[in-house]
């Protein structure tokens, strides 16, 4: 299991809440926009499916899958004040995130 990031509305991460890990659920900080970045880990596979096909998120790459990929510009827009550019990829945003928040840190069980 990995965590995921994903930018959104505090209330759309809400509906959401019931498919999170029991355990490792998810874990945010808030962004100068008003939304929240949001680090999850989802409780079933069709959880994670549902939350894919109907959330409205910008999610960032897959931490595993996509970790060397670099961060788009709607990204950047969202955390340039943690320092995040063009250059760095989702794993410089958990790092910069876990410093505000410990458990928005990238997790792989």
């Amino acid at each position: 299991m990995t965590r995921t990031f994903h930018i959104m509305e505090k209330d759309e991460w809400m509906r959401f809440v019931p498919y999170f890990h029991p355990m490792y659920g998810s874990h945010y900080i808030d962004l100068p926009s008003g939304k929240i970045l949001v680090a999850v880990a989802f409780s079933t596979e069709g959880s994670e499916d549902h939350f894919a096909d109907t959330a409205e998120k910008l999610s960032l790459p897959h931490p595993v899958l996509e970790g060397n990929q670099k961060l788009s510009v709607e990204h950047v827009a969202e955390l340039s004040h943690l320092g995040i550019t063009t250059e760095h990829t989702v794993l410089d945003v958990a790092r910069a995130a876990a410093k505000i928040h410990p458990l928005v840190r990238l997790r792989i069980w």
